[in-house]
């Protein structure tokens, strides 16, 4: 009969017409919160710090550790040579043979 008493129990407490949450409420809950009303909100008040203290050094390794990773990838990119400027007079030089032969094609439709 356990279960069926866990439902009849639900049921009081939930049912508008019961009013079974108000009356647990008015008659047990609320003296005992009342009695420990100061201690409560005591732990309450450590409880808070010492979270708000944890997510503080918790956010700063993580930062430490997300700027470090960040540092590691960007050195461990490859390099890109820099284009050396070239010693021809002021003339472009090709950079590969699709240039050069549009280079040669340019030329010889001027002339």
């Amino acid at each position: 009969m356990y279960n069926e008493t866990k439902v009849f129990f639900v049921v009081w407490l939930w049912h508008p017409r019961t009013q079974g949450a108000p009356y647990m409420y008015a008659a047990l809950l609320s003296p005992l919160l009342q009695r420990h009303e100061v201690e409560i909100d005591r732990h309450l008040g450590e409880a808070t710090s010492v979270v708000g203290s944890s997510a503080s050094r918790l956010s700063a390794r993580a930062t430490a550790f997300a700027q470090a990773r960040f540092l590691q990838f960007v050195h461990s990119l490859p390099q890109q040579p820099q284009p050396q400027p070239q010693a021809t007079g002021g003339a472009y030089s090709p950079r590969n043979a699709n240039e050069a032969a549009a280079m040669a094609f340019m030329t010889a439709k001027r002339q």
